[in-house]
């Protein structure tokens, strides 16, 4: 479940076409991930499961190209990864392990179109993947950290929920209960833009839309009307 400013080393890195490889990179996360910048500067810093504090950088990305930084835990932990755009930004979030599997991504779970991921990860190498929403220039900082440093983004929260939600939670279309089969509509947003439904035991869930001709956007809203997740475009 998907669960932004003190700033400790800053490092700006931008993210440009180049035409051979650039300084202090390393290629990792798989064959598709040409470079990326050290979320610390270098590999050895850059052990988030033993800093004292949580790692930043400032990453401009220009031409609809990502920025990427790595990062290492050398025991497992529990880790927050953010990206925060200035301005009107939007920024989109994406982890990588060293071999190149998505392990988790986000749009806006950081709250105010920050993205946000909270989540439990094995020892190992990982890059987050920061892009822009729509492929327009933006300025975003990443930060890097334990769950228990301080955060970069405020996240999502009932409080921050509007009204609309609220009221459309409470009159949205019961679906039923979620059990062995798969509970589906197909109605329109504009005609069902809320649906419910009810988990008679605690299991892992997997909630998509799709429509061919539009964009989708999700958001998951429990009883008590906090935002557990929101998502735009995992696939």
């Amino acid at each position: 479940m998907l669960r932004l400013l003190t700033t400790s080393a800053l490092t700006l890195a931008i993210a440009i076409p180049v035409a051979g490889p650039l300084a202090a990179q390393d290629t990792v996360c798989g064959p598709d991930i040409a470079s990326g910048q050290w979320i610390s500067d270098a590999a050895d810093t850059s052990d988030i499961a033993t800093a004292d504090t949580y790692a930043e950088q400032m990453a401009l990305v220009l031409n609809g190209n990502e920025y990427i930084a790595l990062f290492s835990l050398s025991a497992d932990a529990d880790i927050r990864i953010e990206a925060a755009a200035r301005g009107n930004g939007d920024a989109v979030l994406r982890v990588l392990d060293a071999s190149g599997t998505e392990v988790a991504t986000d749009d806006d779970s950081g709250g105010n179109g920050a993205a946000r991921i909270e989540t439990p990860l094995s020892a190992g190498t990982y890059c987050a993947i920061v892009r822009s929403f729509d492929d327009s220039p933006m300025t975003a900082f990443v930060r890097v950290g334990l769950t228990e440093m301080e955060a970069l983004t405020p996240g999502m929260d009932a409080a921050q929920m509007p009204a609309d939600l609220v009221q459309g939670c409470t009159d949205a279309t019961d679906l039923g209960v979620l059990g062995a089969t798969a509970l589906r509509s197909s109605s329109s947003a504009a005609d069902q833009p809320f649906a419910s439904f009810t988990l008679n035991a605690a299991t892992a869930i997997s909630i998509t839309a799709v429509n061919s001709d539009a964009d989708p956007t999700l958001k998951l809203i429990n009883a008590d009307g906090e935002i557990l997740s929101e998502n735009d475009d995992s696939d």
